[in-house]
């Protein structure tokens, strides 16, 4: 599956207000996903890489990610720090 197709259904979430519609997208979303990446796309759109039990972590710190975010889309550091 390629990201860009997460990286839409992120926009579409977005956008989207009520409860029943982002089910709906979400709904769709699982559908496309082979089941062999499905628990890695589902934790990702639960907004987490690793699984709550696992003690990994991605050695990325939070300032460094706001950095790499601001410098890759042109937001400032303070913009993205207020969202």
């Amino acid at each position: 599956m390629k990201y860009s197709i997460l990286a839409e259904t992120y926009e579409k979430l977005e956008k989207e207000s009520g409860k029943i519609k982002k089910t709906e997208i979400l709904s769709g979303l699982i559908k496309k996903i082979p089941t062999d990446i499905l628990p890695q796309v589902i934790l990702l759109v639960s907004g987490k890489i690793f699984p709550s039990y696992s003690e990994e972590k991605t050695g990325i710190a939070n300032q460094m990610m706001i950095k790499a975010i601001s410098k890759s889309t042109g937001i400032s550091e303070s913009e993205i720090n207020n969202k």
